[in-house]
C-alpha cells in the first residue's frame, strides 16, 4: 500500500485518543488510519448522516477486520472497540 499517495488525506482526531489507541493508529497504513479516524470523528460530532449505533458498529467491524487480517492483536482490537464505545457515549 502506498502511504505516500497524496489522494489519501491525513485525518486528525477531534477528541484525543488514549496512548494505546494513538500507537495503534500510528502503526496502521495511511488509508486504514484515515478510515478509522474518520469514523471515530463521526462518533464525536455525529455528522455522518447515520445513527450513532451504525457508526459504532462500523468502528467495531473495522477493528475486527484488522484483527482477522493479522494487522492488530486482540488487545489492540479491544482498545479500538472500547475507544469507539467511549466516543459513542459522549
Amino acid at each position: 500500500m502506498n502511504d505516500g499517495n497524496p489522494q489519501i488525506k491525513t485525518v486528525a482526531l477531534e477528541r484525543p485518543a488514549p496512548k494505546l489507541v494513538q500507537e495503534i493508529l500510528e502503526g496502521l497504513h495511511k488509508l486504514e488510519r484515515s478510515a478509522l479516524s474518520t469514523r471515530f470523528n463521526f462518533l464525536v460530532n455525529g455528522q455522518s448522516g447515520n445513527s450513532c449505533e451504525f457508526d459504532l458498529g462500523v468502528c467495531k467491524g473495522y477493528a475486527d477486520m484488522l484483527f482477522f487480517a493479522g494487522r492488530i492483536d486482540s488487545k489492540q482490537q479491544q482498545a479500538l472497540t472500547c475507544y469507539a464505545l467511549d466516543l459513542s457515549l459522549g
